[in-house]
């Protein structure tokens, strides 16, 4: 069911045109370091903020940053040292150090000016684990 959920979700071609991840799946070992992509398409200040979205759980903010500002602010849970933003006025990445079981999950970046404008998603994913096949 899960698997069904991340392709409809990951593979729905109707996603915002504000901001774009191009990796719809992300297969990874645990320990890996790893860059989630988003790229903004708005040349603006509004921020961008990395929302977590583990199966059968509401979606946590990770963190927000302002383009021009660059300095993100993590929100509770997300220990800094492994989490870090790298940005510029196209981008707004998100890298994840020493990759954890617990990291696996749909990560969304969002763009917000008066309603948030998401990206189709990153699905993390862990190899060897309950969703993915390994051939």
């Amino acid at each position: 069911m899960m698997v069904i959920w991340i392709s409809v979700m990951l593979l729905n071609p109707k996603h915002s045109k504000v901001v774009h991840q191009p990796d719809p799946v992300m297969i990874v070992s645990v320990g890996d370091n790893v860059i989630l992509q988003c790229f903004i398409l708005m040349n603006d200040s509004d921020p961008i903020t990395w929302y977590k979205q583990t199966s059968g759980h509401q979606p946590e903010a990770v963190a927000m940053v302002q383009k021009l500002a660059r300095t993100p602010h993590f929100f509770d849970n997300f220990e800094s040292s492994r989490f870090s933003i790298e940005t510029d006025t196209e981008k707004c990445h998100l890298r994840i150090s020493n990759v954890t079981s617990s990291d696996e999950a749909v990560y969304y970046c969002g763009w917000r000016k008066y309603e948030t404008y998401f990206a189709g998603g990153t699905y993390l994913a862990l190899k060897g684990s309950c969703f993915i096949r390994e051939k």
